[in-house]
């Protein structure tokens, strides 16, 4: 690291729905990667917060749905986004426990 590098206290990482998941759902790989690089980041101490997406896509999924629903239909979104929460949260809680980390949630909407 570089001298500026060493400064950094916190980092927000953003992962996006189509950085998340593809077709077949949620890419579980990727998500036990981004676990084992941010574990090793707060090894070296660093604060790191994920700001996540794929709620709706991971819903859609369950519920077997073959497409996500259309912006106006505000209803299904959150029929979707209120599945597949729970979806992505035991992703990323299960990929973090093989580091003995623990993951929380704050959920936002605009």
């Amino acid at each position: 690291m570089n001298s500026h590098e060493n400064d950094i206290k916190r980092i927000v990482v953003k992962i996006g729905t189509s950085t998340l998941s593809d077709k077949d759902g949620l890419k579980y790989d990727l998500i036990e990667d981004i676990a084992r690089q941010i574990s090793h980041l707060k090894k070296v101490g660093k604060d790191v917060i994920i700001v996540t997406s794929g709620a709706i896509g991971a819903g859609c999924k369950a519920l077997n749905l073959m497409q996500n629903p259309q912006p106006t239909d505000i209803i299904l979104k959150q029929a979707c986004a209120a599945v597949g929460q729970s979806v992505v949260m035991e992703a990323y809680h299960n990929a973090f426990a093989s580091y003995n980390e623990v993951v929380a949630q704050v959920l936002l909407t605009y």
